[in-house]
């Protein structure tokens, strides 16, 4: 009967082995079998990778600094009484054909701000079908309302 240690260190080839073969599968370039060149083939693709990556996130950069350019530098720029007036209250109603509404407001955030916005939206007769709040900084909204219809006239009505 063999020993324990031995059945041991066969078992810890066995794995080892058993995840070399598994790694030689997923790294696409190895140039020999042997278990240095497979760590060192593995190794030198991982910095390839790293590398692939490093490229994509300053590709990334670029593209969003083009499509954005200067939006930081906007920020950076403003003063204060300028901030002032950026936050000043909005308020925009377009309605569309067929009793559609589209709301939007920004202003600055209160308690209850939003529950009084959509119960006034209520007593308005609007019904609000979609709705986007902010509430990071200042209040925001964008509502997609459509105009409540009053119940059918029934002939118990006349």
């Amino acid at each position: 009967m063999p020993s324990k240690n031995l059945m041991a260190e066969r078992r810890r080839r066995k794995r080892l082995n058993d995840r070399l073969s598994m790694l030689r599968s997923v790294v696409p370039k190895i140039s020999k079998m042997d278990r240095t060149s497979i760590l060192g083939d593995t190794i030198d693709y991982m910095k390839e990778l790293l590398e692939r990556i490093r490229q994509l996130q300053e590709e990334i950069e670029e593209q969003q600094q083009q499509e954005t350019p200067g939006v930081l530098s906007v920020f950076r720029e403003l003063n204060p009484n300028e901030m002032l007036a950026r936050n000043t209250p909005k308020f925009d109603v377009e309605r569309k054909e067929g009793g559609d509404t589209r709301v939007e407001i920004y202003c600055a955030a209160k308690p209850g701000l939003l529950l009084s916005t959509v119960s006034t939206l209520e007593t308005l007769g609007l019904d609000i079908q979609q709705c986007v709040v902010s509430c990071f900084n200042d209040f925001g909204m964008h509502a997609s309302c459509s105009e409540v219809l009053p119940p059918p006239l029934s002939l118990l009505d006349y």
